[in-house]
C-alpha cells in the first residue's frame, strides 16, 4: 500500500506567474511530481513480485478547475501533472494486481495548512466550510481494503468527502 501524498510547500507556490523564479519552478515540481513518480516506482517494485497492491494519490481540485486566485500556478499545475501518474500506472500495471486511485480531499484544514497559514488558515478555501482529515482517510481506508474497490481505480478523481454518499457505499462495509 502506497499513499502518496504530493506536496510541496515552498513559498513560490501561491506567487504570480511573472514573479516566481524558475528555481522554484523546478523545485515545485520535483517535489510535486518527480519525487512522486520515484516513490511510485519504488512501491511497484515490491508489489509486482508480491502480485499486487494498491496506491492512492491524493490531488487537489485546483488542479482541473480554472484559475481562481485562490492559489498559485505551480501549485495547481504540479498537481495537474501529478493527477496523471496514477491513470498510467493502471493502464500498464492492473495486469500486475496494482490499483491505483485518484482522491480529491476538498478543502481540509489539516496542521500544515494551520502552521503555513496561522490565523489566516480559516479564510482559505474560497468560502467553503472546511472538511476533516478523518473524511479523506475513510475513504481511503475503504479503497485500500474493500475487494470491490477496483471499480473506482484510475484516473477518475474521486471526491473523498463525498464518496460514500455518492456512491451509495456504507462506509463500515468492509
Amino acid at each position: 500500500m502506497l499513499v502518496n501524498n504530493a506536496i510541496y510547500q515552498g513559498p513560490a507556490i501561491m506567487q504570480p506567474f511573472a514573479t516566481f523564479r524558475m528555481d522554484d519552478a523546478e523545485d515545485n515540481f520535483r517535489g510535486a511530481v518527480v519525487n512522486q513518480m520515484y516513490i511510485s516506482r519504488r512501491a511497484m517494485e515490491i508489489m509486482i513480485p508480491a502480485g499486487g497492491g494498491r496506491m492512492i494519490f491524493v490531488t487537489s481540485a485546483s488542479s482541473t478547475m480554472p484559475a481562481t486566485g485562490h492559489w498559485g500556478l505551480l501549485y495547481g499545475a504540479g498537481k495537474a501533472a501529478f493527477n496523471k501518474i496514477p491513470e498510467f500506472i493502471q493502464l500498464e500495471h492492473a495486469k500486475d494486481g496494482i490499483l491505483a486511485f485518484l482522491i480529491e480531499p476538498r478543502f481540509t484544514m489539516t496542521d500544515t495548512i494551520r502552521a503555513r497559514w496561522g490565523d489566516a488558515a480559516m479564510t482559505l478555501g474560497a468560502g467553503t466550510h472546511p472538511y476533516d482529515p478523518i473524511d479523506t482517510a475513510r475513504t481511503a481506508a475503504w479503497l485500500a481494503a474493500h475487494d470491490g474497490a477496483a471499480r473506482f481505480a484510475g484516473g477518475t478523481m474521486i471526491n473523498a468527502p463525498e464518496f460514500f454518499r455518492d456512491n451509495g457505499i456504507e462506509p463500515n462495509d468492509m
